[in-house]
């Protein structure tokens, strides 16, 4: 204990005499995760702070640490202030980590925001084939989509026709998430209206409400949906017909 003591205080007194672009290095990431539960605050803070200049070769070794709500919390902190450029592409590289995926697509949903809607194909690629990580990939996918996202909207209205049913789920929930600006892709979600999991019908009925107007050539698809569907998904159906009328 004494001799990562000291050596911490060493890697940390050097960091201190290293020039600002300095990273950790390596063997320096375990003794900076390690000091994390230092119970000195100035020491914590310090280890945070190489650990977030270390960037993404840091990422594996904190995303393997979260063993409990703690550090969860505080590994979550140090990647949030990595920043997504740094993060996000180092998560999904862990993707195929069969011990840390897990791991990584949780940290992946908590992290990924619109700023990362260019990599809605690699996450499409993820739900149909990572089936551990599938509904991580896909809740991501749907946190990256916005209204800048519309570049995205023929790929994503290309996956309502999936085989896989989780596939077209996110697809038209993402499609929801880009909003008017996805209208192109309103025939398609119209299709979607037919699918045979209810729960696509609903995502795509909820996504064409999010296009206000523009989804106003679905609502024959949108009748017809209420009528042959159950009567929760009815009643939805029918708010979301009101809302494209005004």
């Amino acid at each position: 204990m004494l001799g990562a003591m000291l050596f911490l205080a060493c890697a940390l007194s050097m960091r201190a005499q290293a020039p600002a672009d300095a990273r950790a290095g390596s063997a320096d990431i375990p003794v900076l995760i390690s000091a994390l539960r230092d119970p000195k605050p100035e020491t914590r803070a310090e280890a945070r702070a190489a650990l977030v200049k270390a960037g993404p070769e840091a990422v594996p070794a904190l995303v393997a640490a979260i063993a409990g709500e703690r550090s969860r919390r505080i590994n979550s902190k140090i990647l949030e202030d990595m920043g997504p450029q740094v993060t996000v592409p180092a998560l999904m590289a862990l993707l195929d980590d069969p011990e840390l995926r897990g791991k990584a697509g949780s940290q992946l949903f908590l992290l990924i925001g619109p700023e990362s809607g260019h990599l809605a194909p690699e996450l499409l690629t993820c739900i149909s084939q990572k089936p551990e990580v599938r509904h991580y990939c896909g809740q991501a996918l749907v946190k990256s989509m916005s209204q800048k996202s519309s570049v995205q909207t023929a790929l994503l209205a290309s996956a309502l026709k999936d085989g896989l049913s989780d596939v077209r789920l996110y697809a038209a929930a993402a499609l929801g998430q880009i909003g008017s600006r996805a209208k192109q892709a309103v025939p398609a979600l119209a299709e979607a209206l037919k699918d045979s999991e209810p729960v696509v019908r609903l995502n795509a009925a909820l996504a064409l409400g999010k296009m206000g107007r523009g989804a106003r050539p679905a609502l024959p698809a949108l009748r017809a949906a209420a009528l042959e569907g159950p009567p929760e998904l009815r009643r939805q159906i029918e708010e979301i017909v009101k809302g494209i009328n005004g």
